[in-house]
Order: C-alpha cells, then structure tokens, then sequence
C-alpha cells in the first residue's frame, strides 16, 4: 500500500470528499495495489453495515422524556 494513502483518504473517498487532486492517484492505487483494494472494500462493507443500523430508542425511554418534558412544561404554567 502507498504508505501516503490512509484509511482516513479511502473513508473520504467513500464519502465523495477526498480532494479532487488526490482522487486520480487513489483510483490509480485501487487499481493496481490489491491490499489496498481489499482494504477499502472491506471499508465500503463497513460502511454499507453502519449505514443498514438503525435503532430506535427504548420506549421506555421515551415515555420518561416526554413525563419530564410535561413535568417541566407544567411547573413553568
């Protein structure tokens, strides 16, 4: 691998804000440099799982926000 190319550039990259004047040497490196190849598509992978995560809060939780929001909404009246 370049050692001037990071997993910081290759996250960038995935994201569409690596520079401009980076982004024809990463595509270069990807193409020919197969452990950077495997590194970066196991971080689009990451990426991809990160991205299908979505949790919503407990309802529990939400009913104790919403008993203190009332709470406090009444104290102000």
């Amino acid at each position: 691998m370049n050692p001037k190319i990071t997993k910081e550039h290759l996250l960038l990259f995935i994201y569409n804000e690596l520079k401009a004047s980076e982004v024809k040497e990463l595509k270069h490196e990807l193409k020919y440099n197969t452990d950077l190849r495997l590194q970066y598509n196991e971080l689009v992978n990451t990426v991809k799982d990160l991205d299908l995560l979505w949790e919503s809060p407990n309802p529990t939780t939400l009913k104790i926000i919403d008993e203190k929001a009332h709470d406090g909404f009444s104290e102000m009246v």
